[in-house]
């Protein structure tokens, strides 16, 4: 496969996220086509401009010979068996965050990943942002000394009400919750910076009439034993909470903070970063406007040509689900524990 003859991507499901960004990512990415697009409505399908087929039947897609990456664009309760049968039927996948609904799923779709050989790819689209990489360049190299803490915040202020009382993300059946939404770009974040293993000292949520977390908030530290023993950090998020996104690093030489532009959520717009030392220099970093949903399209369909390109491996996607299963047991066992001495 060449840029000439372009790596064909099928989407199963032509949700919001699809055809705001998504499907314009493909269609404006160098070495992609978006070849096909399942839904159960065929007009939003085609909507999508696929250059191939449209399907109605998300199984047809799947078995589409003209397909070679499978995008998975479901609700998260779906996301295991798509991400299965796009496998089983020798399809590279990307797949919408969360990959799976817990450390059980993700472990079980990993594994049929390498059974099958094939690429799986979790779509946390900021990870191909550069600012995001130069930051996690920056904890690499030295540049902040030693890495001491992090704070991570993504929440928003979700209108659940009208039509959007019926919005997954209200609906535990269907993996909804704060933790599955926007958790999984904190504990991204935090892992990236502070490594693989992470230890919960605390945690809490605040639960909505259906059940779900519409805030969780959790204290982390690496643990005693692993690599940089001791840093800490700090998430928050919500979906039913004031807009606020933060990301802030701290070393003993440094501490990073993004400035302009969104952390998680910095779309085609310039965005900075700044690097405070201890003596109170500011330094500011300028990046600017990316699409890094097209980044992302581009580094999955290089990897799928066999050249080197950038993204979290599925060990990530898989310390990420640990810690997000860590941080949801200690929000129960705390409710637990405040209502038992109610």
């Amino acid at each position: 496969m060449t840029v000439d003859r372009p790596v064909r991507f099928g989407f199963v499901g032509a949700g919001w996220v699809a055809g705001r960004a998504t499907a314009p990512a493909v269609h404006a990415a160098a070495g992609a086509r978006l070849e096909a697009v399942a839904a159960r409505d065929r007009e939003r399908a085609a909507a999508l401009r696929p250059a191939g087929r449209v399907h109605t039947d998300y199984a047809a897609l799947v078995a589409d010979p003209a397909v070679d990456v499978v995008y998975v664009n479901l609700t998260n309760e779906a996301h295991r068996p798509a991400v299965l049968a796009a496998l089983a039927a020798g399809k590279h996948v990307l797949c919408e965050k969360p990959l799976g609904l817990d450390a059980v799923e993700v472990a079980e779709l990993a594994a049929a990943a390498r059974a099958a050989d094939r690429l799986l790819v979790e779509a946390l689209w900021f990870r191909w942002h550069p600012r995001v990489r130069r930051l996690v360049e920056l904890v690499g190299s030295g540049d902040l000394g030693t890495a001491q803490g992090v704070e991570a915040e993504f929440s928003f202020d979700g209108d659940f009400t009208g039509p959007g009382a019926t919005n997954y993300r209200l609906d535990p059946a269907r993996g909804g919750g704060a933790l599955a939404d926007t958790g999984c770009y904190t504990l991204s974040a935090v892992h990236a910076v502070l490594g693989p293993v992470l230890t919960v000292d605390d945690a809490g949520a605040t639960l909505g009439p259906t059940g779900v977390d519409l805030v969780t908030q959790a204290r982390l530290r690496v643990p005693d034993g692993a690599p940089g023993a001791g840093a800490r950090a700090r998430i928050r998020c919500g979906i039913a909470r004031a807009d606020r996104q933060v990301l802030e690093v701290t070393g003993d030489a440094g501490v990073v903070r993004f400035g302009r532009g969104e952390p998680f959520t910095a779309w085609r717009t310039p965005t900075t970063l700044m690097l405070t030392t201890p003596g109170g220099a500011v330094r500011v970093e300028e990046f600017a406007p990316v699409d890094a949903y097209v980044l992302m399209v581009e580094a999955v369909a290089a990897a799928v040509r066999g050249e080197p390109a950038f993204r979290p491996g599925l060990d990530h996607s898989l310390d990420v689900a640990v810690t997000s299963d860590a941080v949801r047991s200690a929000a129960s066992r705390s409710a637990a524990a405040r209502a038992s001495t109610a």
